[in-house]
């Protein structure tokens, strides 16, 4: 008799970084398994080196995850 086996999708939750600083960020994720992308962005209500936002919230071990980091207001013109 034959054994099948099933390959289940390894995704899990990725660590939620929002709010932390950049090297908090960073290194909290580096450390669960996954890449890291960073795209600075203009943000008016968080402070200039924290993190907006991230994506993707759920991925396989060794994944890229782009965080958005704060730069701070837009500068006026």
């Amino acid at each position: 008799r034959q054994r099948q086996m099933c390959i289940r999708d390894r995704s899990g939750s990725v660590p939620n970084v929002v709010g932390k600083d950049f090297e908090t960020a960073q290194s909290t994720l580096e450390n669960a398994g996954f890449q890291v992308n960073t795209v600075w962005v203009y943000d008016d209500n968080v402070a200039t080196g924290n993190v907006v936002g991230q994506t993707p919230s759920s991925a396989a071990a060794g994944a890229t995850i782009t965080i958005r980091v704060s730069s701070g207001p837009r500068p006026s013109a």
